[in-house]
């Protein structure tokens, strides 16, 4: 029964996150740094705890910063010269 009214937060707690990373990287401190692994991140809701995340959810944190980082870049390079047409809209 505990996991009935617990799903509901967990929902909005990814869905949030997700949408305050893609916000990261297309608008906040993201935008303008690379890609920074571990501790050295500047996205601070998926960042590494080393001491309480198992294997599993280090590489879960980072695979979807590497994901996020990837969609908002795609919204970046859009209008963007491209090597194989003019821009990454007509590729």
């Amino acid at each position: 029964m505990g996991q009935a009214f617990s799903l509901p937060f967990k929902l909005v707690k990814t869905t949030s996150d997700f949408y305050f990373g893609l916000f990261h990287y297309l608008w906040g401190k993201g935008r303008h740094s690379a890609y920074l692994p571990f501790e050295e991140s500047t996205f601070p809701y998926l960042r590494p705890d080393f001491s309480n995340d198992s294997e599993e959810t280090l590489l879960f944190k980072k695979n979807a910063r590497i994901h996020l980082y990837s969609l908002a870049s795609s919204f970046y390079m859009f209008d963007k010269p491209h090597y194989r047409k003019g821009s990454y809209r007509e590729d």
